[in-house]
């Protein structure tokens, strides 16, 4: 299931063209879903000390809460704040 989720996230993130990777506002929940996906598959290759990934883990878990109510402006603005906090 995992794995479907993320190769759908994949060509949901071809068909965006930048608009949730340039901070801007994701258009829809699925926009919304594979963004908080990509950022959570960046930050795995990232190397954290255990402050940071625990405060990536809240963020992310904020940002998946947001996309599952469609609060879609409020979770541009989280993959604002967990960018920021994996340095990219």
């Amino acid at each position: 299931m995992k794995m479907i989720r993320i190769l759908a996230a994949g060509a949901v993130l071809l068909g965006l063209a930048g608009a949730a990777i340039a901070g801007e506002t994701p258009g829809d929940q699925q926009a919304c879903n594979a963004m908080a996906d990509q950022l959570a598959e960046a930050a795995e290759n990232k190397a954290m000390d255990e402050q940071q990934k625990s405060e990536f883990g809240g963020l992310i878990i904020t940002l998946m809460t947001q996309c599952e109510n469609n609060e879609l402006a409020a979770a541009g603005q989280t993959a604002d704040r967990i960018r920021a906090a994996v340095g990219g």
